[in-house]
């Protein structure tokens, strides 16, 4: 039986506007993947160690664990349709964003899945042990100026919502997808 473990070590971005490699000050990301004759198990499990990265002007750092899991249900995976594959990520550690105060870090449990179209179905646990859906448009994500606000979509067990978000996060509006009366904003 052919078998191969893949242990693959990247250096993350870092802070710095001007592209480096220097991993004491960057942190890195560490993942293993398992192949087989019949293709790539479908999870990839690993670590983000201080892994640091601008986003927009924004410095953010990631340290825990990851798990990706490729596919819906699939037994294996091809490494030519990875790209095409809807899948879930997992992170459970510690979350920061620099700002001139310091390191602000937070212990965080997350999960979510960017499927075929391009939304990213991100996992909200709420307190009471129920969990709702917050599903976005990946386009919103794309590097450049932070826009005003955020459009997202919310589905619970009963319901279907679309929420407008300052990015203030201080204001918003969500509008029940079935009855337009039905709104709630703060």
């Amino acid at each position: 039986m052919l078998a191969a473990r893949a242990d693959v070590h990247q250096v993350c971005p870092g802070w710095s506007s001007v592209a480096t490699v220097d991993e004491p000050s960057s942190g890195a990301i560490d993942v293993t993947a398992v192949m087989d004759a019949q293709g790539m198990l479908p999870t990839v499990w690993g670590g983000l160690t201080r892994c640091k990265w601008l986003r927009g002007p924004r410095p953010v750092e990631l340290d825990g664990a990851v798990k990706l899991h490729f596919g819906d249900g699939r037994t294996r995976v091809s490494l030519s349709e990875l790209r095409r594959l809807a899948y879930l990520v997992a992170f459970d550690g510690l979350a920061g964003s620099q700002s001139d105060r310091g390191l602000s870090q937070s212990e965080v449990h997350f999960s979510f899945r960017v499927v075929r179209d391009g939304d990213i179905q991100f996992n909200v646990d709420l307190q009471d042990g129920t969990n709702v859906v917050a599903v976005v448009d990946s386009s919103q994500f794309v590097p450049g100026p932070e826009p005003s606000a955020l459009t997202l979509g919310l589905l619970t067990r009963d319901a279907r919502w679309r929420c407008q978000i300052r990015s203030s996060g201080s204001q918003g509006t969500c509008t029940d997808a079935l009855d337009a009366t039905n709104t709630v904003s703060w």
